[in-house]
């Protein structure tokens, strides 16, 4: 996250963020007399005040202020301001497509290009108002600088690319750190909630269910809008489940994936489970994800390819076959260490057996997953993964 952003013309923004990296301030300072900054270096304000405007922004929960001032107030389904209430019409990203005032005039209608972009907007009056489109996040359009604030991340409004690498680009080698959303964002979605859902066609959902329930001793039950529950503590309609699971085994021999499948169940945060060539697990806030008692929801993108399909994984015994109960487990593992805020993306030098040993630089989350991993295993018949060797520091 940037502290402080150099524009070539002489602009600068300045920010500040809590412990847990959520922005609480913005500076813009904007220059009347344009200059040249040579790139790499950053340039001083003018020394009178006149020659330069400064906007200050302080994000106080919900409330936003300007210079001092109440600018308006963020609510679930639009925003408060000067006295009038403005809400929003949500597509199935969470883009905010139309924008109406209570009186049910409408304000705004924006139309998006994958990207992010917006084409072909339609505004009848307060447009300025809302920074809040594409996704429901903050664009920063301040000194030119068109860019969306994700928490962790930023990212360009014309491109679908980040402005910074992913932390855990180790996990999904053949797709660029600067993806976003693995280069499909007209399908993925990256919410942060209360629940566990499974996005996707009745086929994926199903046979993912199936392979959660194999994980757990737990009955579950898959509602109608993909949300997993425990079917035990279900208490709505029957007409809202889709499927019910079936248990197997004696309810003892699976302690450690009941364990985990309810631990992501019944967490306040939220596990989107969506097709992906890649498997992986991409919280919402790497920040937030590696701050104890604060966490993350995010994004977990399963491949679930036929039982022994090789998958680059190499066991203890030589073999490189895996369950997708145990691919699917190891991805829930590192939600739920998101989800507790104890992701650790420190990383260290090791001897990777999926490549051959070579040496290759690890986080400390994926070490610790593949290690606990094992145990999931175990439970579903699989054989045991070889586990890498750090080097000597």
């Amino acid at each position: 996250m940037p502290d402080q952003i150099q524009f070539i013309q002489g602009h600068k923004n300045l920010y500040t963020y809590d412990a847990a990296g959520k922005k609480l301030e913005a500076i813009n300072y904007t220059v009347r007399d344009i200059v040249n900054v040579p790139i790499g270096t950053i340039s001083t304000l003018p020394a009178s005040s006149s020659d330069y405007t400064k906007l200050t922004t302080d994000y106080v929960g919900n409330l936003i202020y300007e210079n001092g001032s109440l600018k308006e107030i963020l609510l679930p389904d639009g925003y408060w301001q000067n006295g009038v209430y403005y809400y929003y019409l949500k597509d199935h990203l969470g883009n905010n497509r139309v924008v109406i005032n209570n009186s049910g005039a409408v304000v705004e209608k924006s139309h998006y290009y994958p990207s992010g972009m917006r084409f072909y907007p339609e505004s009848t009056s307060n447009s300025a108002a809302l920074p809040y489109r594409y996704n429901g996040k903050e664009m920063e359009a301040m000194n030119g600088l068109n860019q969306m604030d994700y928490g962790a991340r930023r990212r360009y409004s014309g491109l679908p690319i980040w402005t910074g690498p992913d932390e855990l680009r180790e996990k999904y080698y053949s797709i660029s750190p600067y993806a976003y959303c693995a280069g499909n964002p007209v399908n993925a979605v990256d919410p942060d909630g209360r629940e566990v859902r499974i996005k996707g066609d009745e086929k994926y959902r199903k046979e993912t269910f199936n392979n959660l329930q194999q994980l757990s001793s737990s009955k579950l039950a898959l509602l109608k809008n993909g949300k997993v529950v425990e079917a035990s503590s279900y208490k709505g309609k029957s007409s809202q489940i889709s499927l019910t699971g079936s248990v197997t085994g004696n309810g003892k021999d699976k302690v450690n994936g009941t364990a985990l499948v309810h631990d992501v169940i019944s967490d306040k945060h939220t596990a989107t489970i969506q097709a992906g060539k890649e498997n992986e697990f991409n919280p919402t806030s790497q920040t937030n994800a590696s701050t104890a008692k604060v966490g993350s929801g995010g994004t977990l993108s399963f491949n679930n390819e036929p039982t022994g399909v090789v998958r680059g994984i190499v066991n203890q015994d030589g073999s490189d076959h895996v369950s997708d109960q145990s691919v699917l487990g190891h991805e829930l593992l590192h939600a739920r260490h998101s989800f507790q805020g104890t992701v650790n993306y420190k990383t260290v030098d090791v001897q990777d057996p999926d490549r051959n040993n070579w040496a290759f630089p690890m986080s400390r989350e994926e070490l610790r997953t593949r290690s606990f991993e094992n145990y999931i295993r175990s439970e579903q018949g699989d054989e045991p993964r070889a586990q890498p060797t750090i080097n000597n520091q």
